[in-house]
């Protein structure tokens, strides 16, 4: 299969649609552009899949309607690496190996994009992209597919896939570990569990005799939400946990009241959708430290955010 195409033949392409006109004339503006974004990304990929839209605005609804663009990206925010990989994959039908199948989305779409050549030089996931660089990309997903085009959108993943073994839920665990440190977010634990990949916020702190966060655990949750929003097509389960102080009563209302404020945060700032989120109120009843000692107490104290198979309820 051929690599390395020039930026001529995307151009020739897209020059055959019914605008071609105007749209030789926006290519040769997004040439020169030396950030690219989410909206004139979304135009010049859906023109080349075969579903030809006369603006920007009109290709960046449909690609945020499919489900191809983050969340909280606006139309005239710059386009970054991975999620313009994420477009390409879905806009042009290129099937990915097994961990973008399991977790379709803008992290394994890059990866992907880098593993087949399609992506080269130096790159990485959090990059802006220019005109000429989009177009290069462009050009060889397009090769790569052999020119098929595309004007409905693929299912997310393919029926019939198992849920991760334990060994990929580990390597996954270890991946959002990393990134963790990487942010420097301090008092967390990730790990794999029977329902998905679980990141514990111990020692989560309120303001005092309320479930409000503290500015410390929203900037937190921030940095964790993006980490999140890696895995878009996954469910979230919130679970509160106490330490064994009060009655078993007092201690699950409060369990869930604190799991509550921080789903509620995390829908606030366009991480999931409301009907995207479980919460539960465990009380003391999970404990991870020991309940006698105060650093036992702090490590009950907690809520943990479940990454959720695909297919578990939450």
């Amino acid at each position: 299969m051929k690599r390395g195409f020039p930026v001529l033949p995307v151009l020739l392409f897209l020059s055959l649609t019914p605008l071609a006109a105007q749209t030789a004339a926006e290519l040769e503006r997004i040439l020169a552009l030396p950030s690219l974004s989410y909206g004139e990304a979304a135009w010049g990929v859906l023109n080349a899949a075969g579903a030809p839209e006369d603006s920007s605005g009109g290709a960046y609804r449909v690609a945020a309607d499919s489900g191809w663009l983050p969340k909280n990206a606006a139309e005239a925010d710059p386009v970054t690496m991975d999620s313009l990989s994420f477009l390409v994959m879905k806009a042009l039908n290129i099937k990915g190996g097994l961990m973008y199948a399991l977790f379709p989305g803008p992290r394994y779409a890059y990866r992907e994009l880098v593993y087949r050549k399609i992506i080269t030089g130096r790159a990485y996931s959090t990059m802006t992209v220019s005109g000429q660089r989009f177009l290069r990309i462009l050009s060889r997903a397009l090769d790569y597919a052999g020119d098929a085009a595309v004007t409905e959108a693929p299912p997310e993943i393919p029926p019939e896939i198992p849920a991760p073994s334990r060994e990929e839920r580990e390597r996954i665990a270890e991946i959002i570990h990393t990134e963790l440190e990487e942010k420097n977010i301090t008092d967390t634990e990730v790990r794999p569990s029977d329902e998905g990949i679980t990141i514990s916020l111990n020692n989560i702190q309120f303001l005092p005799d309320s479930t409000e966060l503290t500015e410390a655990e929203k900037q937190k949750l921030r940095n964790i939400a993006a980490i999140l929003n890696e895995f878009p097509n996954r469910r979230i389960l919130v679970g509160g946990h106490t330490a064994l102080a009060g009655t078993a009563e007092g201690r699950e209302r409060v369990s869930a009241d604190r799991a509550r404020a921080v789903a509620d945060y995390l829908v606030g700032i366009g991480c999931r959708a409301e009907d995207e989120i479980t919460v539960r109120g465990y009380g003391a009843e999970q404990p991870l430290g020991d309940p006698a000692t105060e650093a036992g107490q702090a490590l009950n104290r907690r809520v943990e955010i479940t990454l959720l198979d695909e297919g578990s309820g939450g």
